[in-house]
């Protein structure tokens, strides 16, 4: 098995969600908009082009879109210091099970570096453990598109085929099937598409699963 593993943060290490969908609807309505929990649904894995995308086209061609995401993250991070992040089962035993056993790791996340940075200290896992970073602050290009994977290879110095993904959403596969990377699905909260199925190397319920699979 391969030994070069990236990591999907939100949805995938933690069960980060439920608090982007309650600092979506507070910036919204501090900024004067009713917005539905759907389009937020839609703007989850994107990074600020898409995001200001989604919201001109579903909310308003004049959406204040620099007003909101100050708003927005500043909210995100104060909900993490506030109430903590769920760790996703298996989290743990999953990045001891990596550790021991001398595998290179990485966050590749559409997620802003300060929001992966506030995840991790409330959760108590020392960003220094993975060989690479690369958030949202980094992207020309949202999933699907494959360039955060691409880029994250480049940066472990890895080749994309003996690169494992675990992802938990349908644009997140399609990234790391069109990096050439090995996707690994455990999904979360979206509807998983058939075409998406195919792509996955895998599918599995949690982490811990994933270890049972690296010990075969």
């Amino acid at each position: 098995m391969k030994k070069t593993i990236i990591f999907d943060m939100d949805g995938l290490m933690f069960n980060s969600e439920p608090l982007w969908a309650q600092a979506f609807i507070k910036a919204t309505k501090k900024v004067g908009y009713n917005v539905s929990v759907e389009i937020q649904k839609k703007t989850i894995g994107s990074n600020g082009k898409t995001f200001e995308k989604i919201m001109k086209e579903n909310v308003d061609p004049n959406f204040p879109t620099e007003k909101f995401n100050e708003i927005y993250f500043k909210t995100m991070i104060e909900l993490i210091n506030e109430k903590g992040v769920e760790k996703k089962k298996g989290l743990d035993e999953l990045i001891n099970y990596l550790i021991k056993n001398k595998y290179k790791i990485a966050i590749a996340s559409s997620s802003r570096t300060d929001i992966i940075e506030a995840n991790l200290n409330k959760a108590n896992i020392n960003k220094n453990i993975f060989s690479a970073i690369i958030s949202g602050n980094d992207l020309k290009d949202s999933k699907p598109n494959p360039e955060i994977f691409i880029k994250t290879c480049k940066k472990l110095n890895e080749n994309p085929n003996n690169t494992i993904v675990l992802e938990d959403s349908n644009n997140g596969i399609i990234a790391a099937y069109k990096a050439g990377c090995i996707p690994i699905l455990i999904p979360d909260t979206d509807k998983i598409k058939k075409e998406t199925l195919n792509m996955a190397k895998y599918k599995f319920k949690n982490l811990i699963e994933v270890i049972e699979l690296l010990e075969t």
